[in-house]
């Protein structure tokens, strides 16, 4: 039993020191040493054949074994990083690339250095100017491949260009002289012109000098003036004289009666408010606005929004409900036996945060459907106060008069202050707006 024990202690020795070895010679720094070694020995040993290899394809390729060379590493890199598909995609931009590279492989061959590849490129022996046509249409041929979208822009321009000119019409020969007597004449004239002095500045003309009457007298466009004398008015300004004038002014008092409150300018009195048109202004029911907040209220609580309508301010085309935001509570439940025995749930504040603007005015497009209308405007906030602004159309809308806002008292109390209080309308929540033109660097309504 001791001998056989031995035995078979001697042949594991024997296989753990060959498994060893062969472990040693498949270490990856062994195996690419042994292969490397065995690459060297195979070129050293068909070193003649390798010459005579590199001399035909030098015969055949010359310096275009380089673009052959950085072909295959193209190649081999793009089977390493697994993106063949590219070949696919971009099939386009490897033709053209292929087409650069034969125009360049031609170039080398006018210096005898493309081998006999390539002398076919240029059509060896041909004439050069063949060679260089040939070239020409490989650069053309890969600028298409590679931008075809601007190849194609850059050729209809040219051609729109060209039929321009074609259909230009040419100068007749008759007009040509003529032209040029005239720029001719013109240069000479700018050439010998004198500088003006300027104690001699020309006269002006007589009806500049003496006008026939003041421009502040001229009686601005009314609508108590009809058409036909409008425009009679219109063509006869300068011949009429001031008292002819004056007759007219006269007739339309006459006609809309006299007024003790009327303001006299340069001897001029304004006309009265009592011409322009009273418009009646379309009124909404209450209980149609505290409607329309109850849907607003109940629209953002479904969403877990808590807000409350406090103001509401009706307009002649929009009415502007204002949203005071709550609170979101972080609630408690608290379990508490009574004297029973029984658990009584309860619920506790335990903080509280003001609601965010934004949950608000991201629910414009569900507050639209809820309302029915076509579309609603969110201000957030309304300047000046504490509320969110949200403008809902109302289903008739009701023209603003000039009337209507002149008589407001924002307008009067400008005007107290001011000779051009200027009437703009009204704005979205009804109130009057008014301003004066004198202290305006500019002016925009809605946006325009």
């Amino acid at each position: 039993m001791a001998r056989k024990r031995a035995n078979t202690g001697g042949k594991s020795g024997r296989r753990s020191a060959i498994g060893q070895f062969f472990h040693f010679l498949m270490l990856p720094v062994v195996r690419n040493i042994i292969l490397l070694a065995i690459v060297v020995a195979i070129l050293f040993w068909q070193l003649s054949n390798i010459k005579a290899a590199a001399a035909a394809l030098g015969g055949l390729f010359g310096w275009g074994l380089l673009f052959i060379a950085a072909a295959i590493i193209t190649l081999i890199v793009q089977i390493a990083r697994r993106k063949l598909f590219s070949f696919v995609y971009y099939i386009n931009r490897w033709l053209g690339s292929i087409a650069f590279v034969l125009a360049l492989w031609g170039i080398l061959s006018f210096f005898k250095w493309g081998g006999s590849f390539g002398l076919s490129i240029i059509d060896y022996p041909s004439p050069d100017f063949i060679g260089v046509l040939r070239v020409l249409g490989l650069v053309i041929i890969g600028i298409i491949l590679v931008a075809p979208k601007a190849s194609f822009r850059l050729v209809v321009s040219f051609i729109s260009w060209v039929s321009r000119q074609f259909h230009r019409k040419p100068i007749p020969r008759y007009l040509e002289k003529q032209l040029q007597e005239e720029t001719l004449d013109q240069s000479v004239s700018t050439m010998t012109q004198s500088r003006p002095v300027i104690e001699g500045k020309p006269a002006m003309p007589a009806e500049m000098e003496k006008p026939v009457m003041r421009p502040e007298k001229v009686i601005p466009k009314s609508p108590l003036v009809t058409p036909g004398r409008e425009a009679t008015a219109s063509r006869t300004t300068v011949a009429q004289s001031p008292q002819d004038l004056r007759q007219v002014a006269q007739e339309v008092w006459k006609k809309y009666g006299q007024s003790a409150d009327l303001v006299t300018v340069d001897g001029w009195r304004l006309p009265p408010i009592d011409i322009l048109d009273r418009t009646p202004e379309i009124e909404y029911g209450e209980a149609d606005n505290i409607q329309r907040a109850k849907i607003i209220e109940d629209a953002l609580g479904s969403y877990g929004v808590e807000a409350k309508v406090v103001q509401i301010n009706s307009g002649p085309t929009v009415t502007q409900f204002g949203v005071e935001p709550g609170w979101d509570r972080k609630m408690k439940e608290i379990r508490k036996k009574d004297k029973n025995g029984e658990v009584q749930i309860r619920q506790e504040e335990v903080a509280k945060t003001r609601v965010k603007v934004e949950r608000i005015t991201s629910l414009a497009n569900d507050l639209s459907l809820a309302l029915a209308a076509s579309s609603i405007r969110i201000e957030a906030p309304v300047p000046g106060k504490s509320v969110v602004g949200i403008e809902v159309p109302n289903t008739s809308a009701s023209m603003v008069s000039l009337r209507g806002v002149i008589e407001t008292s924002a307008y009067q109390k400008i005007q107290a202050k001011s000779k051009l209080a200027l009437a703009l309308g009204k704005g979205a929540g009804g109130e009057a707006i008014a301003s004066d033109l004198t202290r305006m660097p500019h002016l925009l309504i809605a946006g325009a």
